[in-house]
C-alpha cells in the first residue's frame, strides 16, 4: 500500500527507469545467479530486485550508521566486513560513480586487488575474490 501511495504523488522518470532496467540485466549477465552482491544504491531496493541478486547497499547503515563512510580507509574496511559476510561483487551504477572519484584510494584499492568484470557507461562491477594484489601470481 505505501508503494501505491508513492506511485500516485511520484513522478516517474522513464529514461532513469530504463537505465535501471539495463544495469540489472548487466548484473544478472555478469554475476552468478546465487551472487551476493554490494551496490552503492542509496538503500533503493530496486536493482536488487530486478537483477535478482541478494546482497547489502553500499554502505550498509546497519554496519555503518553514520551513513557515508568518513574517508577512503572507512570505505575499504566496510567493503571488507560485507565481503568477510559473503559479498563477492561490488556494483557502482552510474548514478554512484561519484563515490570512486571522492574516495581515490578507496578506488586504487579496490582496482589494485580486485577484478573490473565490467565497465561501461551504465555501471562498474568488480569481483571480489580474495584480494590477489597486482603483479603477484
Amino acid at each position: 500500500r505505501f508503494g501505491e501511495r508513492l506511485r500516485k504523488i511520484g513522478r516517474p522518470n522513464p529514461a532513469w527507469e530504463q537505465t535501471l532496467r539495463e544495469i540489472a540485466m548487466i548484473i544478472r549477465e555478469q554475476t552468478p545467479a546465487r551472487a551476493r552482491i554490494v551496490i552503492a544504491d542509496k538503500y533503493d531496493p530496486t536493482l536488487f530486485h530486478l537483477s535478482r541478486r541478494k546482497g547489502w547497499h553500499f554502505p550498509d547503515r546497519r554496519l555503518l550508521p553514520g551513513g557515508y563512510p568518513r574517508d577512503s580507509g572507512v570505505a575499504i574496511q566496510h567493503l571488507e566486513e560485507l565481503r568477510a559476510r559473503g559479498a563477492s561483487y561490488l556494483v557502482f551504477p552510474n548514478a554512484a560513480f561519484w563515490w570512486l572519484d571522492h574516495y581515490q584510494e578507496f578506488r586504487r584499492y579496490i582496482e589494485d586487488n580486485h577484478e573490473s568484470i565490467c565497465d561501461n557507461q551504465q555501471c562498474v562491477i568488480y569481483h571480489l575474490a580474495e584480494p590477489t594484489p597486482k603483479g603477484v601470481s
